[in-house]
């Protein structure tokens, strides 16, 4: 009498690969951990919705950036100015991610025109002598490590904070033409 043979059991879909919270990459870069815990509920929102690239700047670039805009404001805006002014911290850190699209290194162009999460602010990719932003304001700003991917979005560590033109015109204080 044949015997009938043992019917496979059902195979299960794979398992798909556990992904990475977008909360622990910020708990390796604690200054821009603080300032997203700062910004606005909007911000927050639009910094964790899925498909998103983050370009977000190490813990010695916000130093380097804080001396920076210490300098050019004759020391009257530091991290706590930066991180308790709201509009001005929500407008940092929008003009970091790219909405809509998980950017990666090899996606990036030279000479390519980013349009960024804050409203009618751009950055140029310059791909010329390394990977690096130029920002609104003219500032060259080196990507040092890319496509790091998480749950909901593509972050790339840049070496310095991207200031947009409209939040330096802000920063800088008004001088008068005086004789």
């Amino acid at each position: 009498a044949p015997t009938d043979a043992p019917t496979p059991a059902p195979t299960d879909a794979p398992t798909p690969e556990p992904c990475t919270p977008i909360t622990e990459v910020l708990a390796t870069l604690p200054t821009l951990a603080a300032a997203v815990g700062a910004a606005s509920e909007t911000v927050q929102g639009a910094l964790t919705t899925d498909g998103i690239t983050v370009f977000a700047p190490s813990e010695d670039a916000f130093a380097a950036t804080i001396a920076e805009i210490a300098t050019l404001t004759n020391g009257a805006v530091g991290i706590n100015e930066l991180l308790s002014n709201q509009g001005i911290l929500d407008a940092i850190l929008a003009y970091h991610a790219v909405l809509g699209a998980r950017v990666r290194a090899g996606d990036l162009t030279d000479g390519q025109v980013v349009q960024t999460a804050l409203p009618g602010e751009t950055f140029t990719v310059d791909l010329s002598n390394g990977a690096s932003i130029v920002d609104s304001a003219g500032r060259n700003v080196p990507i040092s490590t890319t496509d790091i991917e998480t749950c909901t979005a593509t972050i790339h560590v840049i070496d310095r904070v991207l200031v947009s033109a409209s939040v330096l015109a802000q920063l800088l204080p008004t001088t008068t033409a005086g004789t």
